[in-house]
Formats: C-alpha cells, structure tokens, sequence
C-alpha cells in the first residue's frame, strides 16, 4: 500500500474529532472512592492497596490498550555497529528484527 493510498484510506476512515467544548455529550466522572465492585473507600490503605491500582489499570488500559500475546517467533540480529557515530559521541547499532 503507497502513503497517497494510506493517507486517502484514513482520511475517509477515521471518525470526525471535534475539540470544541460545546460540542461534548453530557459526561460524568465515576466516583474515585468507589472501587468496583461499588464499596466505600474509607481509609488510605484501602485507597493505596485497591483503588489506585484499579484506576491505573483502567488508565493503562484506556490509553495504551493492551499488549496482545505474541505467539510468532521473535528474532533480533546486530547487523552493524559503530562506534564513531556522530562524531564520536554515540554508538550507532542496526539491529534486524523478525516477527515470524
């Protein structure tokens, strides 16, 4: 697929985004001392050892999306280095890497 291609295809594909205020939905933020299964957060140890790492995790999940389980073989080959890169100041390493 050329980038002209690509670039046509997400131009198409992709939702509208609009970032004015006005035009966001009514939207409400769950509680934070309401953990998930609906119980009260009262103290900091809940908090710490529960609720902070349930919000994480939503976070994590929410922003990055999760890791899909790699079943192919993975391979990575140092095909070249050098050390005089950039004058002297950096290391520049071209590493071959295979997903199947």
């Amino acid at each position: 697929m050329s980038i002209r291609s690509l670039l046509l295809y997400l131009i198409t594909v992709l939702p509208f985004y609009s970032f004015e205020e006005a035009n966001v939905g009514d939207y409400t933020l769950p509680d934070p001392l309401l953990d998930k299964k609906g119980q009260k957060i009262t103290n900091t140890s809940a908090w710490e050892g529960k609720r902070r790492n349930e919000i994480l995790q939503d976070f994590w999940e929410l922003m990055y999306g999760k890791m899909p389980e790699f079943a192919v073989n993975q391979k990575a080959e140092v095909i070249a280095v050098r050390k005089d890169a950039l004058d002297g100041l950096g290391t520049r390493t071209i590493i071959n890497l295979s997903f199947f």
